[in-house]
Order: structure tokens, then sequence, then C-alpha cells
């Protein structure tokens, strides 16, 4: 069918910048590019005598960009402060091209925020099949290099890297010494959304409903919520992003005892997990009566991305209180006294 490039999946690493202070981290985008023919026939025959593959990096920050000086990315420092090399292109394959040398490796800016990387090279044997200037196509996804993107050490929330395929060109020659450009197919990766995979999630809200309205203070002195008698009440813990809901569950609710029956605590339908309900039925018969939903535990809620909840913002909530009267109506309490 045809030679096929495809980027592995994309993947942020950090490092810490040697001799800063206090300690910073520098962080890389990463991934591999892989190379393959799915023709078993084109494999058997050609041997590999040019690459020309370029891939269209989009999202970067203007610190990479800021890289870009030198026509040769081998040897960026990554900030003009320190030390560290940049190495963009690394772990080359030599068995798939083995005629490629320093130059075969580019980087373009393209505007603000895409680049351009590129590799090419060519064979200058022009002898038939079995010269060890040639190449070897693989039958499976096989790495040709590995790129490491400097994205240095600012803010990363609202970031998306997309690696998007651009164009690819390679020629085979035969056991006889007859070259044939064949068709290459440059797919894409999937985008990276940096707050979607690295950014860990908080808990935004808690909201109420008692008798299913919204929950509001009542006449009695303090700021709980008031309750009567039988009246159910609703708890919402919304989060900024999807939480694996085998990490929150009732063990993350300090003790109910005193407010009543937790009946159940469950992932709000059709919210991607961000919110999650807790129905509680108060203790009915008691005249006056106060309590707390208190979250608990909370370094074992976690996303779905597998970060622990960030509890650093000082304005997350993790309480509400419920006051109340859950006598039936018309129960009088009688109290002993002289007639």
């Amino acid at each position: 069918m045809a030679v096929i490039v495809r980027p592995s999946t994309l993947v942020i690493s950090s490092q810490t910048i040697p001799g800063s202070t206090p300690p910073t981290e520098e962080r890389f985008l990463r991934f591999d590019l892989n190379v393959w023919s799915d023709n078993e026939a084109e494999r058997a025959v050609g041997a590999v005598t040019s690459l020309d593959i370029s891939y269209d990096l989009k999202g970067l920050p203007s610190h990479t960009l800021g890289l870009l000086t030198d026509p040769n990315p081998q040897g960026h420092p990554v900030t003009t402060s320190h030390s560290i090399v940049g190495t963009w292109f690394e772990n080359f394959n030599s068995s798939i091209a083995p005629f490629a040398n320093a130059s075969s490796f580019s980087v373009q800016q393209l505007n603000a925020s895409d680049v351009k990387v590129r590799f090419t090279g060519t064979s200058f044997d022009d002898g038939p099949r079995g010269s060890p200037d040639y190449g070897t196509l693989l039958g499976a996804p096989g790495r040709l290099v590995s790129l490491k993107i400097p994205l240095g050490d600012g803010s990363l929330q609202s970031s998306t890297f997309s690696v998007l395929g651009a164009a690819g060109d390679v020629t085979l020659i035969d056991e006889i010494g007859t070259e044939a450009s064949v068709s290459v197919q440059t797919q894409s990766a999937p985008n990276l959304v940096y707050a979607d995979q690295y950014v860990a999630p908080q808990l935004t809200s808690m909201t109420a409903k008692v008798g299913g309205v919204a929950a509001s203070d009542g006449p009695d002195a303090g700021n709980a919520f008031d309750v009567r008698a039988g009246q159910t009440i609703e708890v919402t813990f919304t989060f900024s992003k999807s939480i694996d809901p085998t990490t929150f569950g009732y063990s993350n609710l300090a003790d109910l005892s005193s407010v009543g029956h937790l009946a159940s605590l469950e992932p709000v339908s059709n919210s991607n997990n961000t919110s999650f309900k807790a129905i509680l039925h108060p203790h009915d018969g008691h005249e006056s009566w106060s309590a707390d939903v208190t979250l608990q535990n909370l370094s074992n809620i976690r996303g779905t991305n597998g970060l622990e909840l960030d509890t650093s913002n000082p304005s997350s909530p993790t309480t509400l209180s419920f006051a109340g009267d859950t006598l039936a109506p018309g129960v009088l309490t009688l109290t002993s006294g002289n007639s």
C-alpha cells in the first residue's frame, strides 16, 4: 500500500535546570516519528536510498520559537541563562536511513506558534541493492527519530499541541539498481491538551438543595441551611475536571451520623464525572439539630488523568452546614413544670 509515517503519542517530560535557584523545571514536548511499510513486496524488493519527511508542530510557546537562531538545531541552548543543551532530535535509527548526517535535520519557524521539523537525506551510492549505505524498511512501526521540543518553564495551562503530517517522499532501489519513488502517508498524532493531562483537578463548588429547592438560610442564628421534617438534602460536589469515580466515595465524607442517612453518592448524569451528588435523609423526630457535610481524605481523590486533587486553593469549599427542626408537623414537645 504505502510507506507510513506516524508520530507516537505526545507526552510532556521535565528536568531540573542545573544551578537554578530555586530549582526550576524545564518542560519538553516528546514524541517519536515511526516509519514502516505495510507492503510486503515493497519491503522485500526495495532498499531505502532517500527519505524526506516533514511535520508541522503547532501551539508552541514563545520560548521554543526564541531558540530558532541557528539553522542546525543540534545544540540550541534551552535558555540563555543556563547550560542545558536542547537535543531537538535524538535516538536516530540508522538502520532505516544510514546515509543521514547532522544536516539531515532542520527546524523552520512558520509563524508565532508553529514550526516545521524536517528529516531529509539521500544516499550517494548508486549501486544496486545491498550497499551498506542503503536503509531497510520495517514491517511494523519502528522509530526513525525521537523529538524533544523545549517548552521552557512558563505556564502551559492553556496550551494545545498538534503534530500534523505535512509531506513525505521515499525512494527505493531494487536489486538491479532501478530506483522508484513510493507513496507516503504522513499521519498525524492526536492533539495533546496540556490542561487535560497535566493539570490536577480542583473542587470548585459545593452546593445544596433541601426538599428539592436551593438550600437557604432561614431566620435562625448562624449560616446553616434550614431543614424541616420530611425534607431530603442533596449536596453536589463540582470539580474543575473529570474525577476517577473509583477514588471518590463514601469514605470521602466525614461521619454523617449526626445528619442522617447517606442514601447515595454518584456521578451526575452527563457531567463527564465532573459533578457528584450525595443524597441524605435527615433524622426525623429531632426538634433541634445542627451538623456539617464535610469532605475528608482529599488526597485519595484523583482526576481521570491520574493526578491527585489540588487542595492549594484556600477558597475551595470543603464543608456545608445544616440545621433544623425535623419533628413532624403538629408534634408537641412536652416539658415538665409546675402547673
